[in-house]
């Protein structure tokens, strides 16, 4: 009951120390190895997007995400020289305002779908195993007529 505990909430101390305690459990290092492997940094997906509008999007495999985080950082940064250039700053403002929240947002954008992504790997790795060994509670329960 611990070790699927612990499956189902991704403890991965829970995990470690279980791993460590009865090394003949091979699936917990596959699917703590693998999930290390595989995992996307959130630090890494907001630093690239904050470099470049869209790169954390295309960091966690979101291509359209990206594609159109970079089209209207792209836009907005335009649209706000523009007006600036024409003289009319009250337009300039309103979009550099829009930049900005746009540009912030995707920063914590991309961070966020790096998390979504790691929690769809560890469902990936993790409920095969929980019904395969019985650990998830509803597959434990066995109806005989």
């Amino acid at each position: 009951l611990k070790l699927s505990t612990a499956l189902i909430d991704g403890n991965f101390d829970e995990l470690r120390m279980a791993e460590r305690e009865d090394p003949s459990k091979v699936y917990l290092s596959h699917l703590l190895n693998s999930y290390d492997t595989k995992k996307k940094s959130v630090l890494k997906a907001q630093t690239l997007n904050a470099l470049l509008p869209g790169a954390g999007f295309l960091y966690v495999g979101q291509k359209q995400s990206a594609f159109t985080s970079f089209l209207l950082n792209g836009l907005f940064i335009w649209a706000s020289v523009h007006f600036y250039s024409k003289g009319n700053y009250a337009a300039g403002a309103i979009f550099t305002s829009f930049e900005t929240g746009w540009y912030f947002g995707g920063i914590y954008g991309a961070g966020e779908s790096a998390k979504l992504y790691n929690e769809r790997l560890y469902e990936d790795l993790a409920y095969p195993i929980l019904s395969k060994q019985g650990y998830f509670p509803v597959l434990m329960l066995r109806f005989g007529f």
